[in-house]
């Protein structure tokens, strides 16, 4: 598995599609019947992090909180049709160990001279407005001898910037699509509705972005 949102599997890369859908929300629209009787049909599914237990389990896995969230699952492999389930991760695969065990990687990289940054190294690094590379920078001249930096100080803040920027990314790219259902003119009511949850989502991640 890799150690970055996705880079797994194909099991582990509709995991995470699955995840954001969750977070984002979505709409599913599937033709019924076939010819001149075909109808397209439009399924809004709201974003689910009207609480923190999502988030709260990406980056903390099941030791936060309660403990529980809902995802949406698909239920066929073109995922025309999802369901809610519970959700759980290992503390150990959640985000912040994870970004941890980079930061790690990363210091010792920039210490030792020795080897280039991993691809999930370098997009924690992109998604991140936090200096990643300037503050490991500044660790390892005040650290004496071989110390590792302290990515305790660190860790939480950087998690929450990079899973938010990460959302941020698939917002930009549903609103786009938004567009387009607009311009072969499905439902209204079902976009404007999910632009609400879209601009909802938007407050709750700058909400915590701000206040990590």
């Amino acid at each position: 598995k890799g150690d970055g949102l996705g880079g797994g599997s194909n099991s582990d890369n509709k995991g995470v599609a699955e995840l954001l859908m969750s977070i984002s929300g979505t709409i599913i629209a599937k033709q019924d019947g076939s010819g001149k009787d075909a109808k397209l049909s439009v399924m809004p599914y709201a974003s689910l992090t009207k609480d923190d237990s999502i988030i709260d389990m990406l980056l903390y896995g099941d030791n936060k909180g309660s403990g529980k969230a809902t995802i949406y699952r698909c239920s066929d492999d073109e995922c025309l049709n999802m369901k809610e389930e519970a959700f759980t991760i290992k503390k150990t695969e959640a985000l912040v160990p994870k970004i941890e065990r980079m930061l790690r990687s990363m210091s010792d990289k920039a210490r030792n001279h020795t080897g280039r940054l991993s691809a999930a190294e370098q997009s924690l690094v992109e998604l991140t407005q936090i200096p990643i590379l300037a503050i490991i920078a500044v660790q390892n001249g005040y650290m004496v001898g071989n110390a590792v930096m302290n990515v305790n100080e660190f860790v939480d803040s950087i998690a929450y910037d990079y899973v938010l920027g990460y959302l941020e990314r698939q917002l930009d790219y549903l609103e786009v699509n938004l567009k387009n259902l607009e311009k072969v003119q499905m439902s209204g009511k079902a976009i404007e509705s999910f632009k609400k949850d879209i601009a909802e989502v938007r407050r709750v991640i700058s909400t915590k972005k701000f206040g990590a």
